[in-house]
Parts: structure tokens; C-alpha cells; sequence
């Protein structure tokens, strides 16, 4: 079983927006924090909030595949843009 079925329908959708949008707090707080370049990361958050609405309405099988890429590529920009914004600080 997956998590998806374990917390059913409306849980999977909260599970999924908490996880796809915590990192805009989490790099807001790390900015304040001693890591000002982490803001870079910001750059990538607007792609975030789409992948909700559409998981929201996904119908499942290849519609949820297709959010899966994308979710997978917006994150990995957001955390890259994040790192390289606090290596290039931090450098300064």
C-alpha cells in the first residue's frame, strides 16, 4: 500500500501541497537565518504552486505521471537555484 491510499484521497492532496510548498517558508527561514542566498532559491517557487492545483485534479495513471516529472524537475530547480545562491554568497 501506498502512502496515497493510506491517507486517502483528501490526505494525499493536503501531504502533497505541504510537501510541494514548505520549502518557500523553509528557504525564507534559512535566508534569515545566516544564509541570505538561499532567496535565490525563490526563483523557482512560482512553478510550485501550479503542481497543487494540479494534482488537485488529476485523474490519476498518466496524468499523475506527467505531475511527477514535474514535480520532480520544480524541485530539483528550486534546491539548486537555493544551493548556488548560498555557495555564491558565502564566497563573497
Amino acid at each position: 500500500r501506498t502512502l496515497a491510499a493510506l491517507l486517502g484521497a483528501e490526505g494525499a492532496r493536503r501531504a502533497f501541497a505541504l510537501l510541494v510548498l514548505l520549502p518557500i517558508p523553509t528557504l525564507i527561514l534559512i535566508a534569515a537565518s545566516g544564509a541570505p542566498g538561499a532567496i535565490l532559491g525563490l526563483v523557482g517557487a512560482p512553478a510550485l504552486a501550479p503542481l497543487v492545483w494540479r494534482f488537485g485534479r488529476a485523474e490519476g495513471g498518466p496524468a499523475l505521471n506527467a505531475l511527477l516529472v514535474d514535480t520532480a524537475r520544480a524541485g530539483t530547480r528550486t534546491g539548486l537555484l537555493a544551493a548556488a545562491g548560498i555557495v555564491f554568497v558565502s564566497s563573497l
